[in-house]
């Protein structure tokens, strides 16, 4: 994909003096491609053409640690592809600092992110392409977890003949930064699970509420499955996503 690479420019002039009497400094965002680490996994003896199930993890978190889910999976398993947000972040706290990663460019200039969030966008449908050459899969389903929840509604809504289903997980469905068009494009295609602990200190379960009224409104097939938890997934939740995901798989035909 093409990710952002900071760039730094700084005039220094005569030692001890100050910078503003002698240049300027500023941040440029620079386009570079790099290569992105995708964890993959496979279940030993897979049925045919398992589905592919896309993992997108939250603001701050990693794919290393949401690659756990595997252990959660009910049998059979899907083939799991568990993608890193390109933007890293410094998180302190109680316990020292950490790294994790953000889906959003580390900027509040709207004009940039703007220009990044489309190109999030493509390496996460790139991703899938290069999984499907690679393995023999069913549908595609995007599960997304608090900040990834908004680039699952994305993608999906981008590739309607690509993506066959949305597990949001505790998330924003943003309609207003989304071309009008896609919503009814993808209607009748994109089948969706909404998630969300009804104890949520981060993100208000109405968040949920509101998204499905207005993916029903506009033709949507959603579930909305509110669990007893905060703003972290249960088990529990992840299974019934799963089992939702594979009764889509078996009838081959839209449900509610």
């Amino acid at each position: 994909m093409k990710r952002t690479a900071i760039i730094i420019f700084t005039l220094i002039g005569i030692i001890g003096a100050r910078l503003s009497a002698v240049g300027s400094q500023e941040t440029l965002f620079v386009e570079a491609s790099i290569l992105c680490p995708v964890i993959v996994r496979v279940p030993a003896e897979a049925p045919v053409k398992p589905p592919l199930l896309v993992v997108l993890h939250g603001r701050g978190d990693t794919a290393a640690n949401m690659a756990g889910m595997w252990n959660v999976l009910d049998d059979p398993k899907p083939i799991l592809a568990v993608l890193e947000a390109p933007y890293p972040m410094l998180l302190t706290g109680d316990n020292g600092a950490r790294l994790g990663e953000s889906w959003d460019s580390l900027t509040q200039d709207e004009k940039t992110w703007a220009q990044a969030a489309p190109k999030t966008a493509t390496y996460i449908v790139e991703t899938i392409r290069a999984v499907q050459k690679k393995y023999a899969t069913g549908g595609v389903y995007v599960l997304g977890h608090s900040q990834g929840v908004s680039y699952s509604y994305r993608v999906a809504l981008q590739e309607p003949d690509l993506v066959k289903g949305v597990m949001a997980m505790a998330g924003y469905l943003d309609p207003e930064r989304l071309p009008a068009e896609s919503f009814s494009r993808a209607a009748g295609k994109i089948n969706i699970f909404i998630g969300h602990g009804k104890a949520d200190p981060q993100v208000d379960p109405e968040v949920s509420r509101a998204a499905k009224a207005f993916l029903v409104k506009r033709g949507f097939k959603v579930i909305l499955d509110e669990f007893d938890g905060g703003h972290s997934m249960s088990v529990d939740i992840v299974r019934h996503a799963q089992a939702w995901m594979m009764a889509l798989e078996r009838a081959k035909r839209p449900i509610a």
